[in-house]
């Protein structure tokens, strides 16, 4: 029986969860063995009920101590989430090994895992990278910034080079051959997957990449807009911030239809609301059936949200608040498809929707590039994924 294992170490959220269920579910039902190593093990203990994976606990590494005040390059998240000490990379690199030998995988699906690809890399075990382009960098050195803001950090070549250090420590004291560069980790692997978009690869400037439309959703509440409920219909997809509560009363005042999930909204609030034009869900929804008739999103910039409304030809407000979602925006920002605004301005972010809303402008852009893909097509990256993996 063919044996896969499934790493998942960094970043959180179902976006992650999600993919990897699928493919797994799938190898499953192709009688292969699937051990998913993690360490979000109750999330995806909940997530994956049922598709016949098993979850064990992933080696953690513990945050720098020493954070970057503007982490710009993935060398710089990489630094942040542990990378700055050689000796802990070491012993969390050894903590994989033995996962590794005790399960015996014939191969590795890694998303956002680099400990487990040193792991595989020492063993010699096959490597299939799986991620948005955020989480798979191009095969460059040195890595570039993401930030708009700083284009040329100061310090990038000397943390590049402290994590390039503290990989190679890692690769040397199990005996591993070392790296040249800290993308070489992901330019070795087998395969590489992005589940994205080029329109919205973190990486736009990247040569090569092997592209697959986001799948994978995990379920969720179903629901639909109220029949014959008018224009402009909305759709809002954030985390509670100070200026969440008054877009929300906002947009019930103007009679805005609007179906929104937000995760830690008051119970207050949601009372509130209820009556008004706009719908709170307390638990994830379901985006398919709202997508084709949504005018506007309003997303914080996750990924599989952001590709399934601009798949279907809707315009994004996105009110980022990582490094990640930033990008997103940007690339939206930059393509007409869609606008952005900070989590603190909310002056900012009204203009912005109203925009949205009377510029037909972003929903054409939005429309002309969902032209450019087949519907349905992404029932079959499942499965191309889980033939990749054979």
């Amino acid at each position: 029986m063919p044996k896969t294992l499934f790493a998942w170490e960094m970043g959180g959220g179902l976006g992650h969860a999600g993919p990897l269920r699928a493919v797994g579910a799938e190898l499953v039902r192709r009688g292969d063995a699937v051990t998913l190593a993690t360490t979000n093990v109750p999330l995806c203990e909940q997530a994956f009920v049922g598709s016949g994976v098993a979850v064990v606990p992933a080696p953690s590494l513990p945050f720098s101590e020493l954070q970057l005040r503007v982490p710009c390059t993935f060398s710089d998240i990489l630094h942040d989430c542990g990378y700055s000490s050689p000796a802990r990379v070491t012993e969390a690199v050894g903590q994989w090994l033995r996962i590794i030998d005790e399960l015996r995988p014939d191969r590795l699906l890694a998303d956002y895992s680099p400990t487990a690809m040193l792991a595989a890399r020492i063993r010699g075990v096959r490597k299939t990278v799986i991620g948005t382009g955020f989480t798979c960098p191009p095969d460059v050195t040195p890595l570039p910034s993401l930030h708009e803001q700083v284009t040329e950090p100061h310090w990038a070549a000397e943390v590049e080079a402290a994590v390039l250090a503290s990989m190679n420590a890692a690769l040397e004291s199990h005996g591993g051959t070392s790296l040249d560069y800290v993308a070489q980790l992901y330019a070795d692997a087998d395969r590489q997957v992005l589940l994205t978009l080029p329109e919205l690869d973190h990486y736009p400037s990247r040569e090569a990449g092997e592209y697959v439309r986001p799948f994978g959703a995990l379920p969720a509440t179903r629901t639909a807009w109220p029949v014959n409920s008018p224009s402009p219909r909305v759709f809002v997809y954030l985390r509670n911030e100070p200026s969440t509560e008054p877009l929300l009363r906002g947009l019930a005042m103007k009679g805005i239809t609007t179906i929104a999930y937000v995760y830690g909204l008051s119970g207050a609030c949601i009372d509130a609301l209820t009556a008004s034009s706009v719908t709170v869900f307390s638990t994830p929804v379901d985006l398919r059936p709202l997508v084709e008739d949504c005018d506007v999103a309003v997303l914080n910039g996750g990924h599989v949200a952001a590709c399934e409304f601009l798949l279907a030809g809707t315009p994004m407000l996105t009110i980022p608040q990582t490094l990640e979602q930033a990008v997103t925006a940007r690339r939206l920002r930059e393509q007409g498809l869609g606008l952005d605004a900070s989590v603190h301005d909310l002056n900012a972010i009204g203009s912005a929707l109203e925009k949205l809303i009377g510029d037909t402008s972003y929903a054409e852009a939005a429309r002309w590039i969902a032209g450019r893909y087949i519907e349905g097509e992404s029932s079959g990256g499942v499965a191309r994924v889980g033939d990749e993996l054979r």
